[in-house]
């Protein structure tokens, strides 16, 4: 009797451990698929970073010049500048104090501008040193700006596409589109809050 319940052992015992090693390949295989799966998503990770990152920085370039003009009163030109020989750009900012052409430039009525109170300017501009503010702020390398949309942007006698914001908050200029890794966006300027719009063309 011993033998023959051994002898009945030994198939018993063989039958687990093929169907242990058929549970290990399919896992196996279950997880060559998941990998599959995800190790693309994975890759196309770090680009949509950069994406949203240099999409953060153009914001918040354009909101802390709105910000700036609403704190001083004071109203801002801001010039886009692309270097043609290695595609870099930046945004220059000044004051618009004596320049009648400067709404025009952003879309504006020069009337939008106005005539500040008595002590006014100079309360602004003790202001004006208080708040924090840069005269250019480098753009993202990643930002290929439309030649087109740059081209159509850009008014007679400025050397590129005029954004004007006022110190009552209302802001003008022109719509440009831009490319960050093959994905192309648009960018406009809110005309009564003076927020960068950022909207994408296609879809990722």
């Amino acid at each position: 009797m011993p033998t023959s319940r051994a002898g009945s052992d030994r198939p018993r015992r063989g039958r687990c451990r093929c169907f242990t090693l058929i549970e290990t390949l399919i896992v196996v295989a279950l997880l060559a698929a998941i990998f599959a799966l995800a190790l693309p998503r994975l890759g196309r990770l770090p680009a949509r970073l950069q994406i949203e990152q240099n999409l953060s920085t153009l914001r918040a370039a354009f909101d802390e010049v709105s910000l700036r003009a609403r704190a001083t009163g004071q109203a801002l030109r801001v010039t886009l500048e692309v270097d043609t020989a290695d595609g870099g750009s930046r945004l220059a900012v000044a004051g618009v104090a004596g320049d009648p052409f400067a709404p025009a430039l952003g879309g504006l009525p020069s009337a939008g501008l106005g005539a500040a109170p008595d002590g006014a300017a100079e309360a602004g501009a003790r202001l004006g040193a208080m708040v924090p503010g840069a005269d250019s702020y480098a753009l993202p390398s990643g930002v290929e700006w439309d030649e087109a949309s740059l081209q159509q942007g850009s008014r007679d006698g400025a050397e590129g596409p005029v954004f004007i914001f006022l110190g009552s908050g209302e802001a003008g200029g022109p719509a440009l589109e831009f490319t960050i890794r093959r994905q192309r966006f648009r960018l406009a300027v809110d005309p009564l809050t003076g927020r960068a719009d950022i909207r994408a063309l296609e879809a990722p």
